[in-house]
């Protein structure tokens, strides 16, 4: 889902203001380096930490700039809350993986995943 010129910006303004306390604990701000420039590229996500490990879905898979700019430059800053964490990405790209991540975020969090879904054209109910 392709968003206005500039919300991820206004996002990442009002995370770092106050939301982070509302949304902190589905939402993180993932800072890469742009593949083209070199210049750093802030983005919200939305994120599961499972056994100390910050896992970050695409819902446009590998056409993401974000993916893109970690193709590039494994080399990620997060933001989590208050915290910042430095650290490397790596892309993951098996089916069954991700397959498994995707069944445990809509345990999780039903609603939000369904309307994410929705948004990109898909179904209410997925199969593997």
């Amino acid at each position: 889902m392709k968003l206005p010129r500039g919300t991820n910006q206004r996002i990442c303004k009002l995370y770092r203001r106050f939301t982070w306390r509302l949304m902190g604990k589905i939402i993180l701000l993932l800072t890469t380096t742009r593949r083209s420039s070199g210049l750093p590229r802030t983005t919200p996500v939305q994120y599961e930490k499972r056994n100390g490990i910050y896992y970050i879905g695409s819902s446009n898979g590998p056409n993401s700039d974000w993916v893109r700019n970690i193709n590039a430059n494994p080399n990620v800053s997060l933001e989590v809350g208050k915290n910042v964490i430095e650290g490397v990405a790596t892309l993951i790209q098996d089916s069954e993986r991700i397959a498994d991540f995707l069944s445990y975020r809509l345990k999780r969090h039903p609603v939000i995943i369904r309307l994410i879904l929705k948004l990109d054209g898909l179904s209410f109910h997925p199969g593997r």
